[in-house]
């Protein structure tokens, strides 16, 4: 349940592939996926995005802030975890107040287990959202 009720997340996805267009605000988002197949353990994924629509909609939510992309394993054990500063601003957010869409790059993020991992999206140390990513043995070939 997210703890700060300023942030507003619209969206989370996970992809193999991000192409930003700035001068016109789009972002191409390629491969989108939830699951990934281990055939061992562990396993260490080359590397994926995390695209994230993060929007204020309270005042107080303005200004800098310190925003955290988390790798959980099943059990609840952070794996990895990255982030930096942000400036949220008044205008340009709409339908919100201000918003700011992030591309987070992941390389390397180990599977040590099967079952729901999760990425989770912190804005200074407060949990906001989470996206599911289940990582499975591959399936049976016919």
């Amino acid at each position: 349940m997210p703890t700060d009720p300023a942030f507003r997340v619209p969206y989370i996805l996970l992809a193999d592939q991000v192409q930003t267009d700035v001068g016109h605000n789009k972002v191409n988002i390629l491969g989108v996926f939830d699951r990934v197949f281990c055939k061992e353990l562990p396993m260490f994924y080359p590397g994926f995005f995390v695209v994230v629509l993060l929007a204020v909609e309270q005042e107080d939510g303005l200004g800098r802030h310190r925003v955290s992309i988390r790798f959980v394993r099943p059990g609840g054990q952070t794996e990895v975890e990255t982030g930096g500063d942000i400036e949220f601003r008044a205008g340009g957010g709409a339908p919100y107040l201000a918003s700011i869409r992030l591309v987070i790059g992941m390389q390397g993020v180990p599977f040590r287990e099967h079952g729901r991992h999760r990425i989770q999206l912190l804005v200074d140390d407060a949990f906001i959202a989470e996206h599911p990513l289940v990582a499975a043995p591959p399936p049976d070939s016919p």
